[in-house]
Parts: C-alpha cells; structure tokens; sequence
C-alpha cells in the first residue's frame, strides 16, 4: 500500500512532512494580524490583554480595529523576531533569545504598537533578552522583553528626566510616549 502523509506542527514556523522529504520554512509573517479592543484602550490600570487565542464575543465585535498591514514598524519588527529567534547574525557576546522570550516580544509589539509607531531597533541583550529601542525627538526608549519581566526605561534628553519600571504599571505612559513620537 502506498501512502503519504503530511505533519503540521505550530513551531514559530511549518514543517511539513511529504514522503521521504523534509521541508522547514520560516512562518511568513509573525505579526501578521493584530486586532486592538477600542475599549480597552483608554483603561489606564492596566495593559490590554495580549492573547491571540482568545475568543472574542459578538459585544466585542464593535469594539475591534485591524491594524493596517502597511504599519511602519511591522514588516521590519517581524523579520528581525525571526532572525533572533533563528539565531540568525551576529550574537558575539550576547545569549541567543529563547522561543518564549520571542514570542513575548512579538505579543508586546502586538499589543502596544499601532499602525503608526516609529519602528524600532530591535535586538538582543547579553542576557538572552530582546530590546526594542527608539532614539527620537529627544528621547531614548527601550523595552526589554524577558522570559519573566517586561520592563521600560526612558530617557529625555533636554530635560534630562528619566523614568523606568515595569511595563505593566508604564503602560499608558509608555503609550503616550510612542504616539508622541509617532508625531514626530
């Protein structure tokens, strides 16, 4: 009997199984679709919620808003997730960032970009962390994504103010910073 059989698995990318051939291909793009809940939005307690496997009930329908493909930070903040989490490029010194810590990194910029956010540099840490960094309008902004914490530091350098903490309770100063910027 002849048989052939194909193996999806959900690994960042596709392996696909076709007889005795082996296929691996990278996903094509990590942030592909994002979806904001207006209502969530304007809360200030707390970030809104970053799980691409939840159901949306139809109250929620009214309240979500594609974000346009053509983002200015998307395409680039996607291929450069995938190199990090490919191990692709230079990682002299630096720990390669795991799956998990790339992953979190991708549900951030999901979460907290718009359409219009600056695109950042985005690169690892020496402790295996991924770094998105903006250097704009006077301002340095990083957000570093662990496999535990996600914490911010900010730096404006004509005032010399500088604030930091965790991203969870800078959220929506950190939202407003990166819409400031966008208007630069």
């Amino acid at each position: 009997m002849n048989t052939s059989s194909v193996g999806l698995a959900d690994l960042g990318g596709v392996i696909a199984l076709s007889g005795t051939d082996l296929q691996i291909q990278d996903p094509a793009d990590l942030l592909r679709v994002q979806y904001v809940l207006h209502g969530n939005r304007n809360r200030t307690d707390q970030p809104p919620a970053v799980n691409t496997n939840s159901v949306v009930s139809p109250q929620d329908l009214s309240r979500i808003e594609p974000v346009q493909s053509d983002s200015r930070w998307r395409g680039y903040v996607s291929r450069r997730l995938a190199q990090l989490r490919r191990g692709s490029g230079d990682f002299t010194g630096l720990l390669q960032p795991s799956e998990e810590v790339v992953r979190r990194a991708r549900d951030v910029s999901t979460g907290l970009f718009r359409a219009n956010t600056p695109t950042p540099s985005v690169v690892p840490s020496e402790y295996g962390d991924v770094l998105f960094i903006w250097h704009k309008a006077g301002w340095e902004l990083e957000i570093e994504v662990g496999p535990e914490e996600v914490s911010v530091w900010a730096h404006e350098r004509n005032s010399g103010a500088v604030w930091s903490g965790s991203l969870a309770e800078l959220w929506p100063k950190v939202s407003d910073l990166l819409a400031f910027l966008a208007k630069q």
